[in-house]
């Protein structure tokens, strides 16, 4: 299912820095070259086996990730569930996936 003019307009006021593009979600993340490959890597932790995994698209200075599915199909629920993940990435308030178990 995916979302229409409304339900997407909603969806991203909880989502700052997205925008749509292409019939995706798209954010572009400021990041310097020696903390790129950290914010890639936690970003993969954090989605996990997502059906659709994000493109990631690296830029000088800039790392640009975009969701949704290839063929346009529009934005789902589940794309604005995976933005946000990706934001808890971004503030430092997701999980740790990647950690090992201390006990």
């Amino acid at each position: 299912m995916t979302l229409d003019p409304g339900q997407l307009k909603a969806a991203l006021q909880g989502l700052p820095g997205w925008q749509t593009e292409d019939n995706a979600l798209v954010r572009g993340v400021p990041v310097s070259d020696d903390s790129r490959q950290a914010l890639v890597e936690a970003i993969g932790n954090a989605v996990g086996e997502a059906q659709v995994p994000p493109e990631v698209h690296l830029q000088p200075d800039l790392v640009v990730l975009r969701i949704g599915d290839p063929s346009g199909r529009g934005v789902t629920p589940e794309d604005v569930e995976l933005a946000a993940r990706i934001d808890q990435v971004l503030t430092g308030t997701a999980p740790d996936e990647g950690a090992a178990d201390a006990s």
